[in-house]
């Protein structure tokens, strides 16, 4: 009886946390990537697959009813993800960057923990019309406090509507997110989606690549894949912030007397922000 429960238990706890797996990624030269929301064979070559599987809402660790593909690979100074969603139908507004507006259509997307310590995630997000979002998300915040927010990461994307559905490219510099020193990197990740499923009286469905388990205390803890990247190049930012300023002052004697202005101080000078490492900035 005692070796069933043990069995059972770790039944269990293996199907609430899912699988940890770690995804060595393929390097591939950095002229294999175009912005042109086409996936091609050359920019996957050797790409590691990681599929959209569990849906969180409406469902519960469910099969989604339409198919998200994601492919990950990178160069010496980017990461690069393609995602192929198999839609019968697709809503992509054009809308300015971190519209709310965004969240309810069809959407793609990555999170990512570049600690590896649950303290926040990095949330990148694209339609096919290459409209944007991004968000940081904090251990206390529910994802519905996420629309509200913006970080305005300068990464690129680019998607287009296909025969089956639609494809986007994301393409994220290395230099544009904090991550710890060192040229080689190890980052929990998680693909989603979000569509309007037809088929189930139009609801919005989301889903991603972890399972969920809504009691967990630690939401940002879920994600259970986890990509290996050697030998990349870190670009240090410099950057040059000149600034003028001036000022002009006078006084009278009496109140109905012309205010006599001195001469403008002019000021004016350049400043710099130079990154000495990934997480030290002078």
């Amino acid at each position: 009886m005692k070796k069933f429960l043990l069995i059972f238990l770790g039944l269990y706890v293996s199907s609430s946390l899912g699988q940890e797996t770690t995804l060595v990624l393929n390097k591939i030269d950095e002229s294999n990537f175009n912005k042109d929301g086409i996936i091609s064979d050359e920019e996957i070559q050797g790409a590691k697959i990681l599929e959209i599987i569990y849906e969180d809402t409406p469902g519960y660790n469910s099969m989604p009813s339409q198919k998200t593909k994601g492919y990950i690979t990178y160069s010496d100074k980017f990461l690069y993800i393609g995602i192929k969603a198999d839609r019968e139908r697709v809503v992509a507004p054009l809308t300015p960057r971190d519209n709310s507006a965004f969240w309810r259509a069809d959407f793609v997307g990555l999170s990512i923990d570049t600690y590896g310590d649950a303290r926040n995630h990095i949330i990148l997000a694209s339609n096919a019309s290459g409209s944007q979002n991004d968000v940081i998300r904090l251990p206390s915040e529910s994802l519905g406090d996420l629309n509200m927010k913006n970080a305005n990461f300068d990464f690129q994307s680019k998607g287009r509507q296909t025969d089956r559905g639609y494809e986007v490219e994301f393409i994220i510099p290395y230099s544009e997110i904090p991550f710890p020193n060192g040229k080689n990197q190890s980052w929990k990740i998680e693909l989603f989606t979000g569509y309007i499923d037809d088929d189930n009286e139009g609801v919005e469905v989301r889903a991603s690549s972890s399972m969920v388990n809504r009691d967990a205390s630690c939401q940002l803890c879920l994600l259970d894949h986890t990509i290996v990247m050697n030998d990349i190049v870190i670009e240090k930012k410099l950057d040059f912030l000149p600034y003028v300023s001036s000022n002009i002052s006078g006084s009278r004697d009496k109140y109905y007397d012309r205010i006599n202005y001195e001469t403008p101080e002019l000021n004016y000078g350049i400043g710099v922000n130079m990154e000495l490492n990934k997480n030290l900035i002078n």
